[in-house]
């Protein structure tokens, strides 16, 4: 089944006339609560109806857009962090402290672009 703007109409109508009819409050419920999931179901059976080129696409620039530039970020946080660090121990300095902190701080915030990562090398390594 192909949602339309009509059927979207449709829906929020029947909301509507469900919440302003003079019907008893369980039966609204009742009503309101099929409605929830006639929707649902229509939804998942447009989400299913994607074709095998549609969910490749997807991965795709899943892949490219996402998932690659901020393992890329990781990894050059990282690398500036390691920099940083290795400078703070050949000459010890606030001013080289404060610029290890700043690298670990850049570290820290690219890893929490990647920890929703669960699939892959990723999960298959830890």
């Amino acid at each position: 089944m192909v949602r339309s703007e009509a059927s979207g109409d449709f829906a929020g109508k029947v909301a509507r006339q469900i919440k302003n009819s003079a019907v008893p409050p369980i039966a609204r419920l009742l009503a309101a609560s099929a409605l929830a999931v006639l929707l649902t179901t229509t939804l998942a059976e447009r989400a299913t109806a994607l074709s095998e080129a549609q969910y490749q696409e997807i991965a795709r620039k899943t892949l490219t857009e996402h998932i690659r530039p901020r393992y890329e970020a990781l990894a050059a946080a990282a690398g500036s962090q390691l920099e940083s660090l290795e400078k703070l121990c050949k000459r010890p300095s606030d001013a080289a402290l404060a610029i290890a902190r700043s690298s670990l701080k850049k570290t820290i915030l690219a890893w929490a672009g990647t920890q929703h990562i669960r699939f892959g090398p990723v999960a298959d390594i830890n």
